[in-house]
């Protein structure tokens, strides 16, 4: 039976997974989806199969079955069903799990799979990576026979591993940041690691090599674009705004701002985007101090170690630093930028063109850690592996 090596990130703007076969010689490859998950009835999922005009790519039209309940991922429900009830506003089913297996779906068609084992890592939100036990049983059952694009799966979860936001980061993102500077044994440090993402943040306290507090909040960059959203389009408001704000970010000014620009007239023209210029700048500034508050409070005042991940801390890299200031911070902060070195090495163009370099480091990370050692966990209460000499 082929085995495949899968690590998977659902994180609330992109679902995610750095993915392997065995008989591939490990050569990774990854998947990206949107993170949308709704209930459909299957009837209208076999109408659409039936009647569907072309072939559509396969991140475009993933659904699957589980058992009586059918969903749409992705681009699929922003494309055919963005009227239905979320599955995060439901208590049929985690969304993460539908997430899970319309990613390893994903990679099983693209290399005619059926049946398959699996070493599966995860990470999840600080609350549910509390429940993992419990999480691992349900996804392993459903992995078990599902329905994706109407082929029937059959996965054997062979090894799993569940870990909290930025996990991954800690597992592969350490390294010394210059080379005259020795890396210290985690185990001799306290550290940190701030995951920065589209809807939470956050915060990983280890200690000794110790994880002994998880902090998730909902303060992420969604609390910028929310105080924007009436300056896009009504079909996707949020997600249209992402891109433009952090190309603004990046000097390209009005050219940017015409994508969002509603006058015709030249000069009124010209005068909505420098308008729009002073209200992005200002959203950042009340969201800024918003992230101010929330790490005043949450991080301890010295630090031996910080790692920090996620698209939003490259976008907020210089006010960050004048917010860590303050911190008794012993060893210059880690960006991750290894990590991101890494993916550009193995990924390529594909990776810089859709900027996706901060946003897979997490799940990039966990692979790495899981395939030199598939049976490395986060065990309750510590870092580390189960069997130190595996």
């Amino acid at each position: 039976m082929l085995h495949a090596t899968i690590s998977v990130d659902c994180g609330s703007s992109l679902s995610r997974a750095i993915c392997a076969l065995d008989s591939a010689y490990l050569k990774p490859e990854f998947i990206v989806l949107k993170p949308k998950v709704v209930q459909v009835p299957q009837e209208k999922l076999d109408f659409y199969e039936e009647y569907k005009i072309e072939k559509p790519s396969i991140e475009k039209s993933a659904w699957i079955k589980l058992g009586r309940f059918s969903f749409a991922v992705g681009e699929f429900v922003t494309d055919y069903f963005s009227r239905a009830q979320p599955v995060s506003n439901s208590l049929i089913i985690d969304s993460i799990i539908p997430q899970t297996l319309a990613l390893v779906g994903s990679f099983a068609q693209k290399h005619e799979l059926s049946s398959f084992s699996l070493t599966l890592g995860i990470l999840l939100p600080w609350n549910k990576y509390q429940k993992r036990e419990k999480f691992e049983t349900q996804l392993k059952n459903a992995l078990a026979k599902f329905v994706f694009r109407g082929q029937t799966l059959s996965v054997q979860l062979r090894a799993f591993t569940a870990m909290p936001v930025g996990g991954g980061l800690f597992a592969r993102g350490r390294v010394a940041l210059a080379e005259e500077i020795k890396l210290n044994n985690a185990q001799e440090l306290n550290s940190i690691v701030l995951m920065l993402g589209y809807h939470n943040s956050s915060i990983l306290v280890v200690e000794k090599g110790e994880l002994v507090k998880g902090i998730t909040e909902d303060c992420g960059f969604i609390r910028m674009i929310e105080k924007l959203e009436h300056l896009s389009s009504p079909q996707d408001p949020l997600y249209s705004l992402v891109s433009v704000i952090c190309q603004v970010r990046g000097h390209l000014g009005e050219p940017v701002l015409n994508i969002l620009a509603k006058r015709n007239q030249k000069n009124r023209r010209k005068k909505e985007i420098e308008e729009l210029l002073v209200v992005i700048d200002n959203a950042r500034n009340q969201y800024v101090e918003v992230l101010k508050n929330w790490l005043e409070r949450h991080l301890p005042s010295e630090i031996d170690e910080l790692i920090i991940g996620g698209g939003t801390a490259h976008y907020l890299k210089k006010e960050l630093e004048e917010i860590l200031s303050v911190f008794n911070i012993k060893s210059p902060i880690n960006w991750g930028d290894s990590l991101e070195e890494d993916l550009i090495e193995d990924f390529g163009d594909d990776i810089r063109m859709n900027f996706l370099e901060s946003r897979l480091t997490d799940a990039y990370g966990l692979f790495h850690k899981i395939l030199l050692n598939p049976r490395f966990r986060l065990l309750k209460g510590g870092l580390g592996d189960e069997n130190k000499e595996a």
